[in-house]
C-alpha cells in the first residue's frame, strides 16, 4: 500500500507547485500577464488529467494496475526535462500538460489497486489513506513553491528560473522515487484485474456516483474561490491567512476520511450520504457572508472541507464497487468528472463573485442544495420504477440498492 500511496502523493505535487512561483518567474523574465498564466497553468494540468484518466483507467483494466502506475510516475519525472533544457513559458505549459496526463494515469489505477488489494473489511481504510496521500500532494506542492518563491524575492536573491528548476527537480525526484518503489516493491495478486472476479459493472450505480462526484467537485471549486475572495475582499486578509485556512481545511478533510470513512456501515447508501453532506456543505457556503471574522470563517470552512472529503471517499468506494471488471475505466471517468466539475466550480464561483460580491455565496450554495435534492429525487424515482417493473429483481438487488 505504501508504494501506491507515495505514487499518488508524487504526481499530486505537480498540480500546485508552480502556482506561487509563476508571478516571481514572469516578473523576472517579463513573460506576460501574471494573472492569466497563474490561472491557465493549473487549468492545463486539470484538462490533461480529465482527458487522460478514463483512457488510462481502461488500459489498467486490460494490462494491470502496476504498469500504468509506473508509466504515470515515469511521465511525471520526465515532464521536467524540457524546462531543464530550455526554460520559458512554452516549456512550462508542456510540463503541466505531461504532468496532468501522468496524474490522470496514476489516480484511477491506484484507487482500483487499493480497492482490490487485501480483504474487503479494510477497503474503506485504504481508500481513506488514498485521500490523505492525494491531499498531501495538493498541499505540499504550493508549500514548496511558496517557500522557494520567498527565497527568490528575499535577500537570498535566488534567480527566479533557478527557483522554478529546484521546485520541479523536487517534484521529479519524488516521482522517480515512487517509480523505484513501484518497480521493486511487493505487489499483491490483485495487481492484475484478470485475477479478480469479473463482476459485471452496475451502470445505474456508477452513473449515480459519477453525477454525485461531479456535484461535490463543483461545490469544492466554488468554495475554494468564493472563500478566498471573501477573505481577501470584504474581510481584508492576506495570502498567509488564506493559505492557513485551506491548510486547516485540508487537515480536516484528511482526518475526517481516516476516522469516519471506515466507520460508515457497508449497508449504508453511499451516494445518499454524499448528497446529504453536499447539501449541508452548500448551506455552510451560503452562510459564509455572515462570518465577519477569520475565526468565524474558519469555523464554517473546516467542517465544510471535512464533509467534502468524506463525500469523495464514499463516492470513490461506490464507484469502485459498481465498476466491476471495468473498475479502472469507471474510476477514470469519475476522476475526469471531478477535475471537470472542480474547474467549472472555480470559473463559476469567480464569475459570480465578480458580478454579485458576497451575495454570490448564498446563490451558489443554494443552487448546489437544489441540485443535490434533484439528484436524490431522481435516484428515488428510478428505484421505485425498477421495483414496479420487476419486483423480484428489486428484492434480489436490495443489497445493491443499499450500497448505492
Amino acid at each position: 500500500m505504501s508504494g501506491t500511496l507515495f505514487a499518488v502523493f508524487a504526481v499530486a505535487l505537480g498540480y500546485g507547485t508552480l502556482v506561487p512561483l509563476v508571478p516571481v518567474y514572469l516578473g523576472a523574465s517579463g513573460g506576460g500577464d501574471v494573472v492569466w498564466h497563474t490561472g491557465a497553468l493549473p487549468a492545463v494540468f486539470l484538462a490533461a488529467a480529465s482527458l487522460a484518466a478514463p483512457l488510462w483507467g481502461h488500459v489498467s483494466d486490460r494490462i494491470g494496475r502496476r504498469v500504468v502506475i509506473a508509466a504515470g510516475c515515469a511521465g511525471a519525472a520526465l515532464a521536467v526535462v524540457p524546462f531543464l533544457v530550455e526554460h520559458g513559458l512554452p516549456q512550462l505549459y508542456l510540463l503541466q500538460a505531461v504532468a496532468g496526463v501522468s496524474f490522470g494515469a496514476v489516480l484511477p489505477a491506484a484507487l482500483a489497486m487499493l480497492y482490490e488489494a487485501g480483504d474487503a473489511r479494510s477497503r474503506a481504510r485504504r481508500v481513506a489513506w488514498y485521500g490523505v496521500a492525494l491531499l498531501g500532494g495538493y498541499l505540499a506542492g504550493p508549500a514548496l513553491g511558496g517557500w522557494l518563491a520567498g527565497l527568490a524575492e528575499g535577500a537570498a536573491a535566488l534567480a527566479a528560473h533557478r527557483a522554478v528548476q529546484l521546485a520541479l527537480g523536487a517534484q521529479a525526484a519524488a516521482a522517480a522515487l515512487a517509480l523505484l518503489r513501484v518497480g521493486v516493491g511487493h505487489w499483491p495478486k490483485a495487481d492484475s484485474p484478470r485475477e479478480t472476479p469479473a463482476a459485471a459493472p452496475r451502470a445505474r450505480e456508477a452513473l449515480a456516483a459519477l453525477l454525485a462526484a461531479m456535484l461535490v467537485a463543483l461545490l469544492l471549486g466554488g468554495f475554494e474561490i468564493g472563500t478566498a475572495l471573501h477573505l481577501r475582499g470584504p474581510l481584508g486578509f492576506g495570502s498567509a491567512e488564506v493559505a492557513g485556512l485551506f491548510i486547516a481545511c485540508g487537515a480536516t478533510m484528511a482526518l475526517v476520511q481516516l476516522v469516519l470513512l471506515p466507520r460508515v456501515p457497508a449497508s449504508a447508501s453511499r451516494v445518499a450520504w454524499a448528497l446529504a453532506l453536499v447539501a449541508a456543505s452548500g448551506a455552510a457556503l451560503a452562510a459564509m457572508p455572515f462570518a465577519r471574522s477569520y475565526v468565524a470563517t474558519l469555523a464554517l470552512a473546516s467542517p465544510l472541507g471535512g464533509a467534502l472529503g468524506l463525500s469523495f471517499g464514499l463516492l470513490g468506494l461506490q464507484m469502485a464497487s459498481a465498476g466491476g471488471a471495468r473498475r479502472g475505466l469507471a474510476l477514470g471517468a469519475q476522476n475526469a468528472a471531478i477535475t471537470g466539475g472542480q474547474a467549472a466550480g472555480s470559473l463559476l464561483g469567480g464569475a459570480l463573485f465578480a458580478a454579485l460580491g458576497e451575495r454570490a455565496l448564498p446563490g451558489f450554495g443554494g443552487a448546489v442544495i437544489l441540485l443535490a435534492l434533484a439528484l436524490a429525487a431522481l435516484m428515488q424515482i428510478n428505484r421505485q420504477a425498477l421495483r414496479r417493473g420487476n419486483p423480484r429483481a428489486s428484492k434480489d438487488g436490495a443489497g445493491a440498492d443499499r450500497c448505492q
